[in-house]
C-alpha cells in the first residue's frame, strides 16, 4: 500500500496458495505454520494467500445432486423443466495439488439450452460473509483472504 501512495515500502510481499505445496506438505494454514520451513521464510516477507467465498447460491426452483466416483465429480441439475449433467475429473498427479478437468458439460443437445437458461434464471447469488471473515481472523497476520466470486455459468 505504501508503494500506491508514493511511499516506500518495507519489504516485498510474496504470496504461496496453501494448495501450491508439494505433497506430503500440508495444505491447511494452522499446519503450514508449523513448519519449520515456513517459520524461517515468514519474516523474510512470504505470505499465504487464501480464496473464500462472499456469497451463498439459491436456486429456488432446483435441485442440485453431487456424486463423487473415485475422482470423477458428477454434477446433477433437476429442473421442472428437465435434468443437465455435467462431470468432472481430478487429476492429482501433479505437484503441490490436483487439477480437475471438466470431462461432460452441462449442454448436449439443442434442447438442453432451455434448460440451461432456466438454471441460470432461477439462479440467485446472495451477500454472505460468515466464511470469509471466519478465515480472514484464522489468517491474522500471516496473509490476506481473497474474496471468491461465481464462475460463470458455461464453467
Amino acid at each position: 500500500m505504501a508503494a500506491i501512495l508514493g511511499g516506500e515500502h518495507d519489504g516485498i510481499p510474496w504470496l504461496i496458495y496453501p494448495v501450491t505445496f508439494a505433497r506430503p506438505f500440508p495444505a491447511d494454514l494452522d499446519s503450514i505454520r508449523n513448519l519449520p520451513l515456513w517459520r524461517e521464510l515468514r519474516p523474510k516477507g512470504l505470505d499465504l494467500s487464501k480464496s473464500m467465498p462472499v456469497y451463498r447460491t439459491i436456486r429456488p426452483h432446483i435441485k442440485v445432486k453431487n456424486i463423487r466416483r473415485g475422482n470423477v465429480f458428477i454434477t446433477m441439475f433437476q429442473t421442472p423443466i428437465g435434468n443437465l449433467t455435467m462431470q468432472d475429473k481430478e487429476n492429482r498427479n501433479f505437484p503441490g495439488g490436483s487439477i480437475t478437468w471438466r470431462m461432460e458439460y452441462q449442454i448436449k443437445s439443442l434442447r438442453d439450452y432451455e434448460v440451461f437458461k432456466f438454471i441460470i434464471e432461477d439462479t440467485e447469488y446472495q451477500p454472505d460473509y460468515k466464511l470469509f471473515i471466519t478465515e480472514e481472523q484464522k489468517m491474522n497476520d500471516d496473509g490476506i483472504v481473497k474474496g471468491w466470486m461465481p464462475e460463470i455459468p458455461l464453467r
